[in-house]
């Protein structure tokens, strides 16, 4: 099974605003390996259009962002999409804690 993750972005490192953010990486995991990973451009998304996006374009397991509000994360736990803050750290050192260390949701394990 094909687990999608998106990693909020600001260049090569979390963004610190999910509703702001540029864009976002989507990475693509299968036997619990990254197979693939594809720059997403949301500057037209952004706030409330943002999760809509996120699952338009397959994210289905987790968003990894260095914040986020209420309001997004209440519509990501209806979608059962799990949200995991993670601040001042390079977005490949984020993917790798979350896909190795764990992020809890449909597959993965939580960190």
């Amino acid at each position: 099974m094909n687990e999608v993750v998106a990693g909020v972005a600001q260049q090569d490192q979390v963004s610190q605003h999910f509703g702001r953010s540029a864009g976002f990486y989507r990475y693509e995991i299968v036997d619990g390996k990254i197979t693939s990973d594809l720059y997403v451009s949301a500057i037209d998304h952004q706030h409330d259009g943002m999760v809509g996006f996120l699952l338009e374009q397959g994210v289905v397991i987790a968003v990894i962002t260095g914040g986020i509000g209420a309001h997004a994360v209440e519509r990501l736990v209806i979608l059962r999409v799990t949200s995991t803050v993670v601040q001042g750290t390079s977005m490949d050192m984020a993917v790798d804690t979350a896909i190795y260390g764990g992020i809890r949701g449909a597959g993965l394990d939580a960190f």
